[in-house]
């Protein structure tokens, strides 16, 4: 009994290779479309390049009413995601770095758990402003948040400043782009395109069948 479903199963093996065989043609055709197609649309894709920076925001010390010493930040990350993503921030940033738009560009700020510390993303198409661009970000807020540093030491006689504003990680000049991936996207429609034309054989082959019964 074994041996015959064994036997069955080889017959059926035998039988789709023969479909695909008989339809080579149809498979063929449909993997060059579906690679071809996927290479003119990713080619034709703008490319996005990114860059990232780890900053980390300056905080101080002070003595409130009841005499306790409190730990506070100069900027709060909800108030460096705002400043900087402001257009008022930014006008003079693209000024600075002759970029007269950035409606397709992005900026992201991350909070690093637990520390003082946020991840400045930057994405955006041109790849050989990003990095300028990412710097003169980076200098803006600092010089903002020396302004907020001022003017707390005005209002708190007793703060003591225990960390400054500084880059950990500056951002690099990116030699290549994130979006879109090449060679994941042709792979991936090849990958498509073969499936697609083995289904498209057997679908052939069981109308093919059908009209000769």
């Amino acid at each position: 009994m074994e041996k015959r479903e064994y036997s069955d199963d080889v017959i059926n093996l035998r039988e789709y290779l023969e479909v695909i065989a008989r339809r080579k043609w149809t498979v063929v055709s449909v993997f060059f479309v579906c690679v071809v197609s996927s290479a003119i649309l990713t080619l034709s894709m703008p490319e996005t390049y990114q860059t990232k920076a780890i900053i980390r925001n300056g905080s101080f010390e002070y003595i409130d009413e009841q005499k306790s010493i409190l730990n506070k930040q100069i900027v709060s990350m909800a108030e460096a995601r705002i400043i900087i993503k402001s257009p008022g921030f930014l006008s003079p940033v693209l000024k600075k770095t002759d970029l007269k738009d950035f409606s397709r560009g992005s900026i992201k700020i991350e909070p690093v758990a637990d520390t003082s510390f946020f991840i400045l993303t930057v994405t955006m198409s041109d790849k050989n402003k990003i990095y300028p661009f990412t710097k003169e970000i980076i200098n803006a807020y600092f010089a903002y948040a020396r302004k907020q540093s001022a003017k707390y030491s005005r209002a708190f006689p007793s703060l003591v400043l225990t960390k400054e504003f500084e880059t950990i990680e500056p951002p690099l000049r990116p030699d290549r782009p994130v979006k879109p991936n090449k060679r994941l996207n042709i792979a991936v429609s090849a990958v498509l395109g073969l499936l697609l034309g083995v289904l498209a054989a057997f679908v052939g082959g069981y109308f093919e069948k059908n009209k000769t019964c």
